[in-house]
This record gives C-alpha cells, sequence and structure tokens, in this order.
C-alpha cells in the first residue's frame, strides 16, 4: 500500500516560488520558496491581491497589467502559459525604493473535477541576476552563431551546464529575445508599409498608420500581417489598383 503523501509538505519543499490565485486573482497561498524570495509570511498574502503585498513600480507600471493578461488568458483557456522573463520589482524597507527583479514566470491553471478552472498556480524563478546575459544572447543571434543546444548557450553566457535549472533558464532568455526580434521586425514591417501607403497615397505618416490599422480592424487581420501582405507585393501597382471606391486602402 502506497502511503499517504503531505501535499501541503510537497508543495512547501518546491524549490520554485509558487503562488496558488483564486480566479478573481486574490492569493489563497504560497510556498516557502515564494514567501522567501518575496520576504512575506502566508499571514501577508493570504487572502489579498498581489499589488496590495507587491506594489507595482511607477518606472514599470505595466507589471500588473501583464500579470493580469496571463491570468486572465489561462482561465480563458484551461491551458498552462509561460510568460518567459518579465520584470516585477519588490519594494525595500523604503516605500519609495523599489529592488529591481526579474522572474522566470508560468501560469498553471488547477481545474475541478468537472475540469472548469477553479484555482491558478504562478511559478516564478528569480533571474535577475542572469538577466543581462540577454545582451550576450542578442549579439549572438547579431553575429549569427546559431549555438545549437543548451550547453553551448551556456558556454556562451557564463552559466553552469550542469545546473537542473540551465534548459529552462536559456530558453526563457532566448525566448525573451526572440520577442524583442519580432517586436523589432514587425515595427520595420509597418513602416515600409506606412512608406509605402504615404507614395501612393500622397498621404502623411500618420494617415498612412490609420490607413493600415483600420485595415486590420476591419479585416480582423494583425498589423504587422496586414503591413507584410501589402509590403510582399514588391510593388506599388497592386496598392494603386486597390485604392478605389470602397477599398480597405482608401484614406
Amino acid at each position: 500500500m502506497i502511503p499517504a503523501v503531505d501535499l501541503a509538505a510537497v508543495f512547501d519543499a518546491v524549490p520554485d516560488a509558487c503562488l496558488v490565485l483564486d480566479v478573481n486573482l486574490v492569493m489563497v497561498t504560497a510556498n516557502q520558496a515564494y514567501l522567501d524570495m518575496t520576504g512575506t509570511t502566508r499571514a501577508q498574502v493570504q487572502g489579498r491581491r498581489i499589488p496590495e503585498v507587491f506594489p507595482v513600480n511607477p518606472e514599470d507600471a505595466a507589471a500588473m497589467t501583464r500579470l493580469e493578461s496571463a491570468c486572465t488568458r489561462v482561465l480563458r483557456t484551461g491551458q498552462p502559459h509561460r510568460m518567459g522573463v518579465i520584470r516585477y520589482d519588490l519594494v525595500t524597507d523604503d516605500p519609495a525604493v523599489f529592488d529591481t527583479r526579474f522572474w522566470n514566470v508560468t501560469i498553471a491553471p488547477v481545474p475541478d473535477a468537472d475540469g472548469t478552472v477553479t484555482h491558478l498556480v504562478h511559478r516564478g524563478r528569480n533571474v535577475t541576476d542572469v538577466h543581462p546575459v540577454l545582451l550576450r544572447v542578442l549579439a549572438t543571434y547579431c553575429r549569427e552563431l546559431g549555438a545549437a543546444d543548451d550547453a553551448d548557450l551556456a558556454e556562451l553566457l557564463e552559466v553552469d551546464a550542469d545546473t537542473a535549472a540551465t534548459g529552462e533558464l536559456v530558453a526563457a532568455l532566448v525566448a525573451e529575445v526572440e520577442q524583442m526580434w519580432e517586436a523589432m521586425a514587425s515595427r520595420a514591417t509597418i513602416e515600409q508599409a506606412k512608406g509605402m501607403l504615404m507614395s501612393t497615397l500622397g498621404c502623411g505618416p500618420d494617415t498612412a498608420f490609420d490607413t493600415l490599422r483600420r485595415q486590420s480592424q476591419d479585416t480582423n487581420v494583425k498589423l504587422r500581417t496586414v503591413a507584410e501582405t501589402l509590403v510582399g507585393s514588391n510593388s506599388a501597382a497592386p496598392v494603386r489598383s486597390a485604392v478605389g471606391v470602397g477599398s480597405p486602402w482608401r484614406s
């Protein structure tokens, strides 16, 4: 017979910082690693919302918005969501001073017997000390070295390749860089599409962007995809032919 397992003790033994939230994003409990990393007690977190215990740094006002958005996504889809590396600073003994922190965060759903999500588990790893290596990863991308595996990246990042966290940590760091690259690529494509519309329609940059935005909203297609479609024509001719009565490109 398999002996009973003390799940509370198991939860406390998990080395990652774990926080349990209800569907209203109120903190239910946290494991010891979470309390140690944040310098709090269970009594301080239970029954309170995150910003009440961990005020948002005014220099990073969107921190809580990002977290709430991720939690809402998991509640809606019922699927775990890896946020990657995010910034959420912790206030110090001086309420006006914040300690910069970066976390590798995953939000996971806890369903009941019917499959309805009743709670969320927020799992975080404090990666503040290694966050600066993102610049080195970015340099690697720029040089197109294309490190093949975790060991190669670990060597580049000067991280111990034998540590259990290396693979996931490196993956999270690379994911953040890839997101930055995607954002830069999107911006470049949108700017190119704006230039084409400005030339074709004889309009200014604001009008060109509004034209792209309206097309995105009207067709329920991402703005970047709309811009890529336009730029992919590789010619202004298709744009001219599209600028007619009722055309989505018409300003």
